[in-house]
């Protein structure tokens, strides 16, 4: 039918269910249909991580979500009808590591030097390196990454990613000037990525 009304979700991976003790918040999925009239097919959040391989979605609200840090990796997988088909949005819903810049540095320049990050106690993991999968906020101003590097002091020249917004082929760089010192958030983003995907009909209805 073209519509029904919702019915019940598919998977959660939820990164704030894991043991505290536990080193991984993942899911892995082989060969796996998600037939939902209307209810969501994979839910990824709170900093979880899914690799889908094989994973076909039909009917779903929507065949995957991350959101609050969730990162998915979806690979030969097919969203068939439903409402959407891959959604990501946000960040995680707290800082994983924290820095502090090193240089100033003037509105529009598209990089920045920081310290290396300590990692938040929260952070699941042993450390954290800036990469593309990551936001970095400063002065209450938030910028993808588009490149980290480290020097031999053992600093890091982040180059940011900030579309302006008339043309997204144009790096606008930071929003206002930095100084040294000025406080260095970092958050994880809530990020699909997938290779072989198809889509057949999304948007047609449950």
């Amino acid at each position: 039918e073209a519509d029904s009304a919702p019915c019940g979700g598919g998977i959660l991976v939820d990164g704030d269910a894991v043991s505290p003790a536990s080193p991984l918040r993942s899911m892995v999925v082989d060969s796996y249909t998600q037939i939902n009239l209307d209810g969501p097919g994979v839910l990824c959040t709170n900093n979880g991580y899914a690799q889908l391989v094989s994973f076909f979605g039909t009917f779903c609200h929507y065949h995957a979500k991350a959101r609050n840090g969730g990162q998915l990796n979806l690979s030969n997988c097919v969203s068939d009808f439903g409402r959407f088909g891959l959604i990501a949005e946000g960040k995680s819903p707290n800082v994983i590591a924290t820095a502090t810049v090193v240089n100033a540095a003037s509105a529009a320049d598209t990089t920045f030097i920081c310290t290396a990050p300590a990692k938040a106690a929260s952070w699941h993991g042993s450390q954290v390196i800036p990469r593309t999968t990551q936001i970095v906020e400063i002065n209450g101003n938030s910028y993808q990454i588009k490149q980290s590097v480290a020097d031999s002091n053992g600093n890091y020249t982040i180059t940011v990613y900030n579309p302006d917004p008339n043309n997204n082929s144009v790096n606008a760089g930071l929003v206002a000037d930095l100084t040294s010192g000025n406080a260095v958030n970092f958050y994880q983003k809530s990020l699909i990525t997938t290779g072989g995907h198809v889509f057949e009909y999304c948007g047609s209805g449950t």
